[in-house]
């Protein structure tokens, strides 16, 4: 038996709406019979705020680059309350609460280092996979 594999990211994965859309394809998917792995990325602009708030970091502004973190956390947040099951939420929550927690971290350390290597730039990207 084959494994259908099918991957979102972006724009596809941009807000709760399109979120739902894509979970709903994917049921659809599977409801025809067919065995399914997924694979997201990042939902639209996360890699792209994430590199910039790393930056800001870098750069000395640890205070802006904290309120970028915050802001990235609640539309997180937002976005994900409408698709969560009630059930679920609470368990979301913390698991989001603890990523952003570990991107506070590391925009310390950034701040504190005043450099981005690559590597690190691609650790902190990492966490909108």
């Amino acid at each position: 038996m084959a494994i259908l594999v099918q991957k979102y990211g972006g724009t596809s994965l941009g807000d709760a709406a399109k979120i739902k859309s894509v979970a709903q394809r994917v049921a659809r998917s599977r409801d025809a019979g067919n065995e399914i792995a997924v694979v997201v990325s990042a939902m639209g602009k996360t890699t792209d705020r994430l590199l910039s708030i790393a930056r800001t970091a870098a750069a000395g502004n640890r205070d802006e680059a904290n309120k970028q973190v915050g802001e990235l956390k609640a539309c997180h947040l937002r976005e994900a309350e409408p698709v969560v099951p009630d059930n679920r939420k609470q368990e979301l929550e913390a698991f989001i609460e603890q990523r952003f927690l570990e991107l506070g971290e590391l925009v310390g350390g950034f701040s504190v280092l005043g450099e981005l290597t690559a590597r690190s730039s691609d650790a902190f990207s990492s966490y909108g996979e």
